[in-house]
């Protein structure tokens, strides 16, 4: 019976290999995770664009930094505009042509903080680039691992489908002999439909896995994919364990914030010490008169507006305290979601354990003691199918639970952020 189902499977075997040859053909180098999350991240516009943004506020705080452009004054003073010397620019005495420069001097004080808020921008863009990298890996790593136990998957179904189709023709023969049930054949001819049906779905998986990768890392996306082991993972999971977390991208832009809304408020509160400026004038008068020579200086009054400068300090003040509470808010969110995809991992490896130590062997004993029974004339061949196909359903279900796995990992790439490269 065995060399039958074998038979037909072999058969399947050599049905499909021109396509995979055709596959192999296509690509001659064969997609890993690491290069796929490698790639996917060098070529992203999105982080492309925000190191660029950090490029331009880092320039943005060499100019903060500098006193404002001087600035070259006309005017012309004491023109007439009546008597007989109205709209003259040189007979009368008082009149004088004007040309001077005014600067004004911010405090230091003012310029350094100025300088800080671009320096603070800049690092949260720096820091939002890092982590849109973190979860980018993230994304590709999850369609990477999908796409990998979608193969695995179907070829799995396919070996189960490839066995109910031969059993099915096998109790076919038998209903026509006489010397099986209808009933029986009918479910074996169900049981093949479910399973197409199933792999329709792990089919849609599949190509959603390839849509994704598309989208990051192009015509390279439909390379072959080198496939996905477990032991990778366990390993990238305890290296986890040794990570700061407090250093993660993710916190480091709440952090930022808090950082923002500090400058914020000593800018403010800055303000409440007033600016001076200074101007230099040289004034032209008529040739029977001497020129004149004006210097002045400006001296900003802030305590006169109480009522602009109070108010904006206050609501400063409850913008720091908001930032403070969405630094908290973030730390809690990313412990939650770190702590699930443990859990996640823990549970997975768990179940996987179980499947290996006792289902699986559970399942593989059944099956053979059902064709041990069914050889020594005390069993019948329902019964021999049966638990084959109870052992090929137990062996998907273990592979369901790697790919589980396999995700759970995929999830925590985000958290390992040692890994991320520029």
């Amino acid at each position: 019976m065995f060399k039958i189902l074998g038979g037909a499977i072999a058969r399947r075997a050599l049905q499909t290999a021109p396509w995979l040859l055709l596959a192999a053909g296509a690509s001659s180098q064969v997609l890993t995770v690491d290069a796929a999350m490698q790639r996917a991240t060098t070529n992203a516009p999105a982080v492309r664009a925000q190191l660029a943004a950090a490029a331009a506020m880092t320039e943005s705080a060499q100019a903060a930094a500098a006193l404002p452009d001087p600035r070259l004054r006309f005017g012309l003073d004491n023109w007439p505009i009546e008597s007989a010397d109205k709209f003259s620019t040189g007979r009368d005495f008082m009149t004088m042509r004007r040309i001077g420069i005014s600067r004004e001097m911010v405090r230091e004080e003012k310029l350094d903080l100025r300088a800080g808020r671009a320096r603070v921008e800049a690092e949260r863009e720096n820091l939002g680039a890092a982590d849109r990298r973190l979860a980018i890996r993230r994304e590709v790593a999850l369609a990477y691992v999908e796409g990998v136990y979608a193969e695995r998957g179907v070829a799995a179904i396919d070996a189960i489908a490839g066995e109910s189709r031969s059993l099915v023709e096998v109790l076919i023969a038998r209903v026509r002999a006489g010397t099986t049930r209808p009933l029986e054949a009918v479910a074996a001819q169900a049981q093949v439909r479910a399973l197409e049906d199933r792999r329709i779905e792990i089919e849609r998986l599949q190509a959603r896995s390839r849509a994704v990768l598309a989208r990051w890392l192009g015509d390279s996306g439909a390379a072959p994919l080198a496939g996905f082991e477990l032991a990778r993972a366990r390993e990238d999971i305890i290296r986890l364990a040794s990570h700061d977390d407090a250093a993660h991208p993710q916190l480091g832009l709440a952090i930022s914030g808090t950082a923002a809304a500090d400058n914020d408020l000593a800018q403010a509160r800055a303000a409440e010490r007033g600016d001076w400026s200074w101007e230099v004038a040289y004034q032209k008068r008529g040739a029977a008169f001497t020129d004149m020579l004006s210097v002045g200086i400006a001296i900003d009054l802030p305590q006169f507006n109480r009522g602009r400068i109070d108010p904006e300090v206050r609501a400063r003040e409850r913008r720091r305290e908001a930032a403070r509470e969405t630094l908290e808010e973030a730390r809690r969110a990313h412990a939650l979601e770190r702590a699930l995809g443990l859990a996640d991992w823990d549970n997975a490896q768990r179940r996987h354990a179980a499947f290996d130590s006792t289902l699986l062997p559970l399942a593989r004993d059944r099956a053979e003691q059902a064709l041990a029974a069914y050889r020594g004339g005390g069993g019948n061949l329902a019964e021999v199918l049966e638990a084959r196909r109870a052992e090929l359903e137990t062996r998907l279900a273990r592979l369901d639970l790697e790919a589980a796995a396999a995700r759970a990992w995929a999830q925590l790439v985000y958290f390992m952020h040692a890994e991320d490269r520029p």
